[in-house]
């Protein structure tokens, strides 16, 4: 059975009766059912269409579906183990309506959790990088990795990689190696954020145009025990990334953020707000050389002790699932979309600026979970239990990506489906005075009780 009876759907089935002699379509399932006299009904008869059909295999057709389309298919064949599988959402699939049997892949998260692809200006992003040295700190993390990649990809003249893991620097050059990319595009420093000296030593050798800054504790749970942590590196390293930026004179300064500094009501989520803030407060400086914006994400799918990553192990060695309210939602995002934003946002004009993908509806987790597991040819709480074990502290039930007054000041940009903040407010006076003080209290006694006792003076929402 196809879902999608669109030209992708009918290229598909002209396929398979053309070379697939064994293999026999039964028809199609399609909201708009005047699409074809095949079609048996629509997403939401998803359930009876099982039952009257015997059915081997789902392909879902529809290449520019976006993941709520992919989602309402999987939530809506919970009832069978059928095994559904989808033409790949590749723009060579979009442009050229070459669909065949032989290329249709598992589903993977990307697919049931993505929008369609954003529009790349190819042309802009080409002419905005091609001659220029690109520093991404935590560069060879999850988020930075791509970032790295697509840099290459679009023609950067070089590429500096810091990061303090020495295994995923490895695992970062391994990878370009194999890729054959030529060892001129790029190089891999192992170096922390927190030591000045080293970042001085890179950006003088190195002389960027660009810095992104990636590096950054992003553990909710974990930060919430290790406040000073928190603190030394988001915060303090932050400064130090952009104090050698100023000196070293490079032009445009991107600061990656979360959805966690909005109303924070965790550690982690204050310290990246207070990174923002002071981001903010050097492009309010009378001396202007070097332009500052933010990019703000969501969940990022499949990075580093992302959801997706733990369900796959618990359920390969647990054989159930955890979430931690029926509840809880959140606005997920691909690794690639978050790349792109960074990418594009960068050559936007805007000083000071945040910018934000417009994410569309929060997604429930529990209905990622669910998801995911029949994703696996897996029934929900059949085999694979979903289990529930209450928020944490730090956690949010729902995540926001802007403040009501943050909301009032967004604006369209020119890159498709991403909005600018131009004045976020909201950040304390005198960020200086307040990372001093947060210095001393990160570097003395009794640094976590303190720590923690600090921030919630300066936010509010910060409870316990």
């Amino acid at each position: 059975m196809i879902v999608g009876a669109g030209v992708a759907g009918r290229l598909l089935k002209k396929d398979i009766d053309s070379n697939y002699p064994d293999i026999e379509v039964v028809g199609f399932v399609d909201d708009q059912r005047r699409k074809s006299r095949q079609v048996l009904g629509t997403g939401e008869e998803l359930s009876r269409i099982y039952d009257d059909y015997f059915i081997d295999e789902v392909v879902i057709a529809i290449p520019s579906a976006d993941g709520e389309q992919i989602r309402k298919v999987l939530l809506n064949s919970l009832s069978n183990r059928v095994p559904i599988r989808i033409v790949p959402r590749r723009e060579i699939v979009l442009k050229t309506d070459i669909v065949k049997y032989a290329d249709v892949k598992v589903i993977e998260p990307d697919d049931f959790l993505g929008r369609r692809p954003l529009k790349r200006n190819v042309c802009l992003l080409d002419k905005y990088y091609r001659d220029k040295v690109v520093l991404v700190t935590g560069g060879a993390g999850s988020i930075g990795s791509e970032i790295v990649r697509q840099l290459i990809d679009i023609g950067t003249k070089k590429v500096v990689v810091f990061d303090r893991s020495e295994n995923m620097c490895f695992e970062l050059v391994q990878q370009l190696t194999e890729l054959g990319i030529g060892k001129r595009r790029y190089e891999v420093v192992v170096g922390d954020v927190l030591n000045r000296a080293k970042l001085g030593y890179v950006m003088g050798r190195f002389k960027p145009n660009i810095v992104v800054h990636a590096a950054a504790y992003k553990h909710v749970f974990m930060m919430e025990n290790n406040p000073e942590e928190a603190v030394s590196v988001n915060v303090l390293g932050t400064r130090n990334v952009v104090e050698e930026a100023w000196l070293h004179k490079v032009g445009r300064f991107v600061q990656i953020s979360t959805d966690k500094v909005v109303n924070p009501e965790s550690i982690m989520g204050a310290t990246k707000k207070l990174a923002e803030c002071y981001v903010r407060s050097r492009q309010n400086d009378k001396n202007k050389k070097m332009d500052f914006s933010i990019v703000r994400f969501g969940n990022v799918v499949n990075s580093h002790g992302s959801v997706l990553p733990l369900f796959e192990r618990q359920i390969s060695d647990q054989g159930y699932v955890t979430v931690t309210d029926r509840r809880m939602k959140r606005f997920f995002m691909s690794i690639r979309e978050a790349a792109q934003l960074v990418l594009m946002s960068a050559t936007e004009k805007g000083r000071g600026s945040v910018y934000i993908l417009n994410m569309g509806d929060l997604i429930s987790v529990y209905d990622v979970a669910r998801c995911f597991i029949r994703s696996k040819n897996l029934l929900p709480d059949v085999d694979v239990r979903i289990k529930f074990i209450g928020r944490r502290r730090g956690e949010k039930i729902v995540e926001q990506l802007f403040t009501r007054e943050e909301k009032k000041m967004m604006k369209e940009t020119k890159i498709d489906n991403v909005w600018r903040i131009a004045d976020c407010g909201q950040c304390p006076d005198n960020m200086e005075g307040i990372l001093s003080e947060l210095e001393g209290l990160v570097m003395g006694r009794q640094a976590r009780t303190r720590t923690i006792r600090y921030l919630q003076k300066l936010f509010v929402s910060l409870k316990r």
